[in-house]
């Protein structure tokens, strides 16, 4: 049951940074960064690049998380395998049948 936790929390990563959901988050960027916004920042106040800077910087952390979480479960998932190759519950022999 843990395990399968893992695997659903490891698709919903895989499917967030690289499916369906990446659409998503492209799009959300283009709504809270239009090219028109970054196109001009010479001609923007301090404080709008200060608000850009900080939206930008939301994003990161958020992008951030999810990554972290993804290498969470790779390594969950690393750690089972090497779990059952030392409790012989895997072989390399199976591997090649």
């Amino acid at each position: 049951v843990k395990l399968r936790a893992e695997f659903t929390e490891l698709r919903e990563c895989i499917a967030y940074s690289s499916g369906g959901d990446a659409e998503t988050l492209v799009a959300e960027l283009e709504i809270r960064f239009p090219a028109s916004a970054m196109g001009g920042l010479p001609d923007r106040s301090n404080d709008e690049l200060v608000e850009l800077s900080d939206s930008l910087a939301g994003v990161e952390r958020e992008v951030s998380q999810m990554r972290s979480s993804l290498h969470g479960v790779i390594d969950r998932l690393h750690d089972e395998i090497v779990r059952r190759y030392q409790a012989g519950d895997a072989s390399v022999d199976s591997l090649l049948t």
